[in-house]
């Protein structure tokens, strides 16, 4: 046989060995493992208080004490937690656009001070203004001496401006349509404001955090702001002062949206005259919140992902008030 043809034979021969060799393998190759689709679980969280009478808290009830519903759906497998310890993240968010609150800016900090003196040391603090301007005054900080300086320091002549609130507020109407995209802006300074501030509180870790709004009690929160608003979850304390007025300003229409704000994320309503002395009601607040009952559950896969889902608790005890958080849905849980 000629060298040349034995080179071929060869080669056809290594060919055929290497593609044979190349299909067993293939055919011992397992197959892909099934793709899995992973859904992250969310907890919603709703904070509860229970009144025996107009101001008497309840204490000491249990998980059996309580019922759930999400609409008309009893839910059956929640979570109870009461811990009078559990840190609390709070923030104060005071008008400095408004005459009334300006003359009474002495109140508002004995106020706070009041408030942070019945704190645990855990607890986180802020305070943030708006009006002309919305701005983070004090930092989150659980610094007790640092919270009390930055009040000391605190003047009202700090929040002057020869600028007009309709300029601020074009300003964080066009910032805040370009952060919140599709839902578009709130319609006004004080839910500006409030979505600034709860969107800070959303990033704590603490289930217990609150808002407290300092407020002259006019405000002209719309539907649109009070549905954007209650998304988050978080009770927002309401502390006003009433005013004149008329017509839809009066002193009888005052602090009406603000019931219904703090109604509707289980938070309360402080109605105050330049006669009240304001360390009793930072330390009633502070009081509520720390014994606040917090119920957390699991959504069902049934439940919208992008409707709002009413709330309503219940208590197994004759002869009580409560207040508590109405809804919830799952763009900010």
């Amino acid at each position: 046989m000629p060298l040349r043809e034995a080179k071929y034979i060869l080669a056809g021969l290594m060919i055929s060995h290497l593609l044979a060799w190349s299909m067993a393998r293939a055919d011992e190759t397992p197959a892909p493992a099934p793709t899995r689709i992973q859904s992250a679980t969310e907890r919603v969280v709703v904070p509860v208080m229970v009144f025996s009478g107009p101001d008497d808290y309840l204490e000491g009830l249990k998980r059996e004490d309580f019922q759930l519903f999400v609409g008309r759906k009893e839910v059956v497998e929640f979570q109870l937690l009461h811990n009078v310890d559990l840190p609390v993240q709070a923030t104060v968010v005071f008008d400095h656009s408004s005459r009334q609150l300006i003359s009474r800016f002495g109140w508002i900090k004995a106020f706070i001070h009041g408030l942070i003196h019945d704190f645990n040391y855990e607890d986180v603090f802020s305070l943030a203004t708006f009006g002309y301007q919305y701005a983070v005054v004090q930092p989150p900080t659980d610094d007790r001496y640092e919270i009390s300086e930055t009040l000391n320091n605190l003047h009202p002549r700090m929040f002057a401006s020869e600028r007009s609130i309709w300029e601020y507020f074009k300003r964080d109407v066009r910032s805040m349509s370009r952060e919140l995209g599709q839902g578009g802006a709130p319609p006004n300074k004080t839910a500006i404001a409030l979505d600034h501030s709860l969107s800070d509180l959303s990033r704590s870790e603490s289930p217990k955090r609150i808002l407290i709004l300092i407020s002259d009690g006019d405000e002209n929160l719309s539907k649109i702001t009070l549905d954007h608003v209650r998304h988050w979850g978080i009770p927002i304390y309401a502390v006003y002062f009433p005013g004149s007025g008329i017509g839809e300003r009066s002193l009888f229409r005052r602090g009406e949206n603000l019931e219904k704000l703090a109604a509707e994320t289980g938070g309360k309503v402080f109605n105050v005259s330049s006669v009240i002395e304001p360390e009793p009601i930072g330390r009633r607040i502070a009081y509520l919140v720390r014994n606040q009952y917090l119920i957390s559950f699991e959504p069902g896969a049934d439940l919208s992902r992008t409707k709002t889902h009413p709330l309503k608790v219940a208590v197994r005890q004759p002869e009580t008030r409560i207040d508590f958080r109405k809804s919830f849905r799952f763009s900010h849980e």
